[in-house]
């Protein structure tokens, strides 16, 4: 039958012609035969199997071992974070420093190393997770970014070139840029250019007693020029003067890379700095904050312009309200600023500021302006460039 003719073709595949005339004897034996031989390849398959593995084993085990040591020492530090977050102990911490509580209570969420107020060890380079690092000056201190945003006409071009061949004001800083309605040269008929942030201009609205100047859309078109430059990311901090602002960089670097600042660069830290006292607010002449603080808010001005009625208020109040918003810790420096509209000083009144005194403001004139800067700063020769007219001194 099928079964039998099956049987004896087996055998015969198997070597076995001799059983083929006595299937009746021979098909159980043969049937066993060819059993055994199948679990004998069978074996062997899984013998060579068993030894691959072996040997894969062996020589991964290192790196798993130390892939596994990693994911554990990942999950240990992300676990405090989980039930705080990484900037609500950023913050919290700071808050502590300011309070002069520098050491962390034991089990405190917050405990981790990369929130120790002491540097755990002599470093220069501090390590962030944005695309450009931050870089210092060797034996300078801090590095500063600054920028201005000035008319395409009238006494504050005239002021800004003036400036930009005294090395004075933001081109003092460690890396500057200037922006204007449209692209200005700013040595005579040649360049550098301002930097054009084409658009609407700045309106003034009639208040009792003052006008007001409603210029928040045109620094929002120069923050974002800023973001989109990216020169920022490459230094400490990032400062933005008004051009009749009587700013002195190596003050502000010199307080800045003290010892009462140091926290802010050795933890990354989102900071921006209230300079008037009499509003607690950050006043426009001198706008100062951490780059980590300009990298958050240049990254999400639009949720700021979707809560606040920027078209009706100053840049310096909507940026004010925009970093507390996003949720940039304030630190007060209310020494840095002597600001008419602020303490209510006379405009350009320079003798017998402070040595901490960083801005003084508003001196409109080219004149004015540089005869405030040999009368507080009498160390530096400030050279006023020749061909430039002294402006009215606008109040």
């Amino acid at each position: 039958d099928g079964e039998a003719g099956a049987l004896l073709v087996s055998a015969r595949d198997l070597g076995f012609e001799d059983y083929i005339q006595r299937p009746s004897r021979w098909s159980s034996r043969v049937w066993h035969w060819r059993r055994g031989a199948v679990a004998c390849v069978s074996a062997v398959a899984l013998c060579t199997a068993a030894a691959s593995a072996v040997a894969l084993y062996a020589v991964r085990r290192p790196t798993e071992r130390h892939s596994s040591a990693a994911i554990i020492s990942a999950r240990s530090m992300e676990g405090p974070r989980s039930v705080l977050g990484a900037e609500d102990c950023r913050r919290r911490r700071i808050q502590q420093i300011q309070l002069g509580d520098v050491q962390v209570p034991k089990g405190d969420p917050c405990s981790l190393p990369e929130f120790d107020p002491q540097p755990r060890m002599a470093s220069t380079t501090t390590t962030t997770t944005t695309p450009a690092p931050t870089t210092r000056r060797s034996g300078s201190g801090v590095s500063l970014f600054c920028f201005c945003v000035t008319n395409d006409w009238g006494y504050e071009i005239e002021l800004v070139r003036a400036l930009h061949h005294a090395k004075a004001s933001i081109f003092r800083c460690d890396a500057w840029s200037a922006y204007s309605l449209q692209a200005m040269p700013l040595n005579g008929k040649h360049g550098p250019y301002t930097t054009a942030i084409p658009g609407a201009p700045a309106t003034w609205r009639k208040s009792p007693g003052q006008y007001v100047t409603l210029n928040t859309n045109v620094f929002l078109r120069a923050w974002r020029a800023v973001r989109e430059g990216g020169t920022f990311r490459q230094h400490d901090w990032v400062v933005k003067s008004d051009v009749d602002a009587v700013f002195l960089p190596d003050r502000l670097r010199r307080e800045l890379g003290g010892p009462a600042w140091a926290w802010t660069t050795r933890w990354d830290a989102q900071v921006y700095v209230k300079n008037c006292g009499t509003y607690k607010s950050m006043q426009g002449p001198l706008e100062v904050m951490t780059r980590r603080a300009a990298d958050t808010l240049t990254a999400r001005l639009d949720e700021c312009t979707a809560a606040i009625p920027f078209d009706s208020i100053g840049e310096d109040q909507f940026f004010d309200k925009c970093l507390h918003q996003l949720g940039v810790q304030s630190v007060n420096a209310f020494g840095m600023l002597k600001d008419a509209y602020c303490d209510g000083s006379q405009p350009c009144e320079c003798l017998g500021s402070g040595n901490e005194t960083v801005t003084i403001h508003p001196c409109k004139s080219t004149e004015g302006y540089f005869t405030c800067l040999k009368q507080i700063a009498p160390s530096v020769e400030w050279v006023m460039p020749s061909g430039f007219s002294a402006g009215r001194d606008k109040r």
